[in-house]
Order: C-alpha cells, then structure tokens, then sequence
C-alpha cells in the first residue's frame, strides 16, 4: 500500500497530518516566545543558537566521554562545551593572552572545533550514531 496522507503510522496518527501538528505547535511556540520576550526576543534566540552549534561541537567528546549512558553524553554536550569555552576563556584572559571580546570567544570555539572534528574522526568506526554509517569520509 502506497504511503498516503490517509494511512497512519506506527503513532496511529496519518503520516502527513502528524507533521503539520508539529509545525503548527512550534509557529505557536514562536509566537508566544515573541509576545513574552519582546525586546529580548531576538538576543534570547541568539544565544539559543549558540548554545546549539556548542552542542554540536562538543558532541564527539561527550560521546567519547560518556560512551556508556543510553544518549551517548548528548544531554552533557552543552554544559560540556559552554563550561571548557568559558574556562579556557576567561584562563587565557586572566593571564592577558587575549582580551575577553567577541572575537576571542568564537577562536576558542574554533580551536575546540578543531580538536572535536580530529576526536570525530578518529572515533568514528566505534560511536554508536544511528546516522553516522551514511556519511563517507575519505581516508
């Protein structure tokens, strides 16, 4: 049976209209967030997104690191990751390497990016990512 807007999925919900709920729930979500956080809307979705990419970041080192919980370290990725960018941070600025600004901030994230990206692909073959078989890096 061809997979139709009428026939439902394992939820028992049809496939199509599943979808739809959800990205109605999150335009209400923004919204909202829009119409409580008024002026700081926009700086609280920054720092969100920042937030985010530290995640994504730091994910091959909590996945190294807590290889053994049942999500691979994903919950720790952006504690992890906001707590060594601002050690080494306010570290380098303590003994006046770099001054504590914007720019200095996003070269620690890259240096940590760095370090991540090598992590992620030395441990590639032994991480247990669902995803991870399809993307092909050339040795």
């Amino acid at each position: 049976m061809e997979n139709s807007i009428i026939e439902p999925d394992k939820g028992g919900y049809p496939f199509k209209i599943k979808y739809v709920i959800q990205v109605m729930f999150g335009i209400f979500i923004f919204i909202l967030a829009k119409f409580l956080l008024k002026e700081d809307f926009f700086p609280f979705f920054k720092w969100w997104f920042v937030l985010l990419l530290l995640g994504i970041i730091f994910l091959p080192m909590t996945q190294k690191l807590f290889r053994f919980f049942h999500d691979n370290g994903y919950l720790f990725s952006k504690t992890v990751g906001l707590a060594l960018t601002g050690y080494l941070m306010w570290f380098l600025s303590s003994l006046r390497i770099m001054k504590f600004n914007s720019l200095s901030c996003v070269i620690a994230g890259l240096l940590f990016l760095c370090i991540n990206a090598f992590l992620f692909i030395k441990t590639k073959e032994e991480a247990k990512i669902p995803w991870l078989h399809r993307i092909k890096l050339q040795q």
